[in-house]
C-alpha cells in the first residue's frame, strides 16, 4: 500500500528542521499523519510477515470507521462511522492490542537494529577507527557487544536479520527520540523520512572492506518513496566515538579475535 501524497506537504531541508519540527509536532491530536503512520508501523513491525501487516491495515480500517462507545467521536481518517452496534468497535479493539502486543519485545529489537546501523555510521566518520579497514556490520556489533546496556552477539545479529529491511527508519526514529523528544513514538513524520532517507542512501551505498553488497540490501529495503522528492542531508548524523570505542577498534578487537 502506498503512504497518501496528500499528508506530506513541505520537507524539512537540513538535520536542525528535522529535529525542531518533530518537536514542534509531538503531542499534536489528531496526528499530522495518521494513515501514513498506521501503514508505516505495518511495515516496521512485520517487515517480513505481509499477512501480519495485511491484518493489521485491515484492523485499523475497521477500528478508525466502527462506531465506539462515544458515536460522535470521528476516526483517523475523518470518515463517519459505520451506522451499526459497537460491536464491530469492540472486535476490532481487541485485534488491535493483540496485534500491538505480538512479538512483544519488538521495542528491544527496533533499538538493537538502530544502534547496529548508527555504528556503522559513527565508525565510518571516524578515520582514526578505519586504520585497519572500513567500517563493517561486524565491527559494529563487536563494538555493542562491549557495552554494558547491549545484549549478546547472537541477540544482535537475530534482531538485524529480522529488521534490517527497515532499520533506516528505526535509526531515523531513534535519533529523533534521542534528540528531539524522547517521548515520541511516531513513525510517520516529515523529519523521520528525511532523516530516513539519509539512511537509506548509506546503508545502499557503503560498502564494508571485501563485501561486494551494501549493508541495506536493494531488492528487499521498504524505501522512502521517490515523489516526496526529498533532498537528503548531507550524511546521516554520526556520533563521536569515544577513545575507549578507538581503542578497542584499532588494537583490542585484533587482540581478542586472535586469542579466540
Amino acid at each position: 500500500m502506498e503512504l497518501p501524497q496528500s499528508e506530506f506537504e513541505a520537507l524539512p531541508l537540513t538535520l536542525e528542521q528535522c529535529i525542531t519540527i518533530h518537536r514542534e509536532h509531538f503531542g499534536i491530536w489528531p496526528p499530522r499523519q495518521p494513515r501514513s503512520g498506521i501503514l508505516i508501523f505495518g511495515y516496521v513491525k512485520w517487515p517480513n510477515d505481509p499477512t501480519s501487516r495485511s491484518d493489521w491495515w485491515l484492523t485499523n480500517l475497521a477500528f478508525d470507521r466502527a462506531p465506539g462507545p462515544d458515536p460522535s467521536i470521528v476516526g483517523f481518517s475523518g470518515l463517519p462511522p459505520f451506522d451499526r452496534a459497537d460491536g464491530i468497535w469492540q472486535l476490532a479493539a481487541r485485534a488491535f492490542i493483540q496485534l500491538v502486543e505480538a512479538n512483544g519485545d519488538y521495542e528491544k529489537k527496533w533499538n538493537r537494529t538502530a544502534e547496529i546501523i548508527q555504528t556503522v555510521v559513527d565508525i565510518a566518520a571516524e578515520p582514526r577507527a578505519n586504520a585497519r579497514g572500513r567500517a563493517s556490520l561486524s565491527k559494529a556489533m563487536d563494538l555493542l557487544e562491549c557495552e554494558p546496556h547491549q545484549r549478546g552477539r547472537s541477540q544482535l545479529a537475530f534482531a538485524w536479520s529480522e529488521f534490517r529491511d527497515v532499520a533506516h527508519l528505526l535509526a531515523a526514529r531513534a535519533y529523533l527520540r534521542r534528540y528531539a523528544n524522547e517521548h515520541s513514538q511516531s513513525l510517520a513524520s516529515d523529519s523521520l523520512l528525511v532523516l530516513a532517507a539519509a539512511y537509506q542512501d548509506f546503508g545502499l551505498t557503503f560498502r564494508s572492506q571485501g563485501q561486494n553488497e551494501s549493508i541495506l540490501s536493494p531488492k528487499t529495503l521498504w524505501r522512502v518513496p521517490t515523489w516526496l522528492n526529498i533532498r537528503p542531508i548531507a550524511a546521516p548524523p554520526a556520533r563521536p566515538l569515544r577513545e575507549d570505542q578507538i581503542r578497542f577498534l584499532t588494537s583490542e578487537r585484533r587482540a581478542r579475535k586472535k586469542a579466540g
